[in-house]
């Protein structure tokens, strides 16, 4: 349980650093304030999961209703944690929780604004491939060649297909996962995309656009993780 709570008190504050570092803010130094009225928020009003349930997801002072990102990314991350934590081994540890807080920081950036973020991007891959090869992982050259080949049929060809910051994204995993894992990881991923918009088409959701990061990083999970 305390793994749990420690992983909802991480994932605050990844979410933090997900809105920030896009506006170039200091994710450190300022404290938490509401986006809509500014006001700073109180030690309370950050207790991961409970505040916002006890607050109905409202601010206190000015009574708007603030994203509900946030609180499931406390949950997710605490989830996550202690499937960090349980893995048998400190080098499995460490992988594990490198690649999913990597993919996690960079899903909510894709949530917040459609972004894949350089800033989080470059660092954190950068730190993801020295402890692969640190720890004598296998790099599968020919994932990385075929991924390579087809993202840059898809962004000469079908610009509009899938983000630029994806396919970098795809090109920064494929080295680390067999074919048959990137396939599923693409299978998976365009699964689940397709299911949440046909359920945003019976809801009669207009104008539906889904950021596909978050489905790349469920993907990456089952894919590299779970199977």
């Amino acid at each position: 349980m305390l793994i749990f709570f420690i992983g909802t008190c991480l994932g605050s504050f990844l979410c933090v650093v997900a809105q920030r570092v896009p506006q170039k803010k200091s994710f450190m130094l300022s404290r938490s304030q509401c986006d809509h009225c500014q006001q700073v928020l109180r030690s309370w009003e950050l207790i991961p999961l409970l505040s916002a349930v006890l607050l109905r997801f409202r601010c206190q002072r000015c009574k708007v209703r603030f994203s509900s990102i946030s609180w499931w990314a406390e949950l997710i991350y605490g989830g996550l944690l202690l499937f960090i934590w349980q893995q048998p081994t400190l080098s499995a540890k460490l992988i594990t929780g490198v690649w999913l807080t990597t993919a996690f920081l960079l899903t909510l950036t894709d949530l917040f604004y459609w972004l894949v973020e350089p800033r989080l991007l470059y660092p954190l891959h950068g730190l993801l491939w020295w402890i692969m090869f640190y720890q004598n992982q296998e790099f599968h050259w020919e994932t990385l060649a075929i991924v390579g080949v087809l993202a840059s049929s898809l962004s000469l060809f079908y610009q509009h297909a899938i983000g630029l910051g994806d396919l970098i994204l795809l090109l920064l995993w494929s080295p680390w996962l067999t074919l048959n894992q990137f396939a599923l990881l693409v299978l998976v991923a365009s699964a689940s995309a397709i299911v949440i918009f046909c359920g945003y088409a019976i809801l009669r959701i207009t104008q539906i656009r889904l950021p596909f990061v978050p489905f790349l990083s469920f993907g990456l999970f089952v894919a590299y993780f779970l199977l």
